[in-house]
């Protein structure tokens, strides 16, 4: 199924420069950005004064929000823009919803990012799957509800679940949600733990986000059926796993990102497209990617590089889908330096992932 491409035929999206893909994406094209001060701090070593820490939060949208609820608003967002653009039958169509499955894609669960090493997935289903489901109406079955928790690569990570699933024709389509927000007190105090947020005192640290970014993944067969319009197509889609850890003792050369690519683009000799990646600022990030373009001279030509964190910040396992929606968004605005993109993500656990977004037509 994946190597023919999975028709994209619906997306949504909400960030802090917009409340649908169609906004979002030109606003980050643009540059346009919307910082604010959060209410988590630093002190200025020189003057001694407390700092505010500035991130992107969806700002009049997810105030008063966190962890769980946070999500639960982002999610019920993007999926809102997508029905606005895409609109989805109602639960009485059982012929749809009984042939949909959905998939969460999240930050890990289990980490010190939630100071909760035991953390319970059934937990986070009834907390944001559950509600979700009922605030939106998604009849979709129990069985066909999954939830994949690896951060920055649970999006591709998902759609090779996804890929597996309407190969099998265990469903007809998969409706993929991504949302993770970096700005609640316990990420924040995580992040700065490790010195990894963006300040005078770190100026290689990166700036905390927001976001949520939904994709409608269908079979050929079942878009033509009902008449879908395939907004973009998934060619490939993979990732390699826990290669070199945030921290760890060996430092990264660039090698696993560098195999992934290749993995991607295969036999692409001389792929040329735009290039979707979630750099953030941080070193670690920057020298994974500087050190894979000279092993990938000959594999790859002109790519224009795409970095969405320079306006809306890191958006953590938000981030995969929303390079995928911009890619689509690339190819509709005939913006896009060739039918092809590609894009990048690099977890905090040393997961790499790459997928190759084709346009439509």
């Amino acid at each position: 199924m994946i190597s023919e491409g999975i028709p994209i035929t619906g997306m949504g999206l909400v960030t802090s420069v917009g409340r649908s893909v169609a906004a979002s994406c030109a606003a980050i094209r643009a540059g346009v950005s919307r910082p604010h001060p959060l209410h988590f701090s630093y002190m200025d070593e020189d003057t001694l004064e407390d700092v505010p820490v500035v991130g992107h939060p969806v700002r009049g949208y997810t105030d008063g929000f966190v962890l769980a609820g946070c999500w639960l608003r982002l999610a019920q967002g993007c999926l809102l823009d997508l029905c606005a653009t895409t609109p989805l039958p109602p639960p009485s169509d059982i012929a749809f919803w009984d042939r949909t499955a959905l998939i969460a894609a999240l930050p890990p669960i289990q980490s010190a990012r939630f100071q909760n090493e035991d953390g319970d997935p059934e937990a986070v289903r009834e907390a944001l799957l559950a509600p979700l489901r009922r605030r939106t109406g998604l009849a979709v079955r129990d069985v066909h509800v999954g939830m994949v928790s690896l951060g920055h690569v649970s999006t591709i990570q998902a759609i090779s679940m996804a890929a597996r699933e309407l190969e099998r024709r265990v469903v007809d389509r998969v409706l993929l949600v991504a949302v993770d927000s970096l700005l609640d007190p316990l990420t924040l105090e995580w992040l700065a733990a490790s010195s990894r947020l963006k300040s005078d005192e770190a100026p290689l640290g990166l700036d905390p986000g927001e976001a949520a970014a939904c994709l409608m993944l269908e079979t050929e067969t079942s878009a033509q059926r009902r008449g879908a319009r395939i907004q973009a197509r998934v060619a490939t889609a993979g990732v390699l796993m826990g290669v070199a850890p945030l921290g760890g003792v060996e430092p990264d050369t660039g090698k696993a990102l560098t195999d992934c690519i290749r993995d991607a683009i295969g036999a692409e000799r001389g792929f040329s497209g735009d290039v979707i990646s979630d750099l953030n600022g941080e070193y670690w990030r920057a020298q994974q990617w500087g050190t894979a373009q000279p092993r990938l001279r000959s594999q790859m030509g002109a790519h224009p590089l795409h970095i969405p964190a320079t306006s809306i910040g890191d958006t953590g396992a938000a981030s995969g889908a929303l390079g995928i929606c911009y890619a689509a968004q690339l190819f509709a605005q005939r913006v896009a330096c060739s039918r092809t993109a590609l894009v990048l993500s690099s977890s905090d656990d040393g997961h790499v992932a790459c997928a190759v977004v084709r346009g439509a037509s």
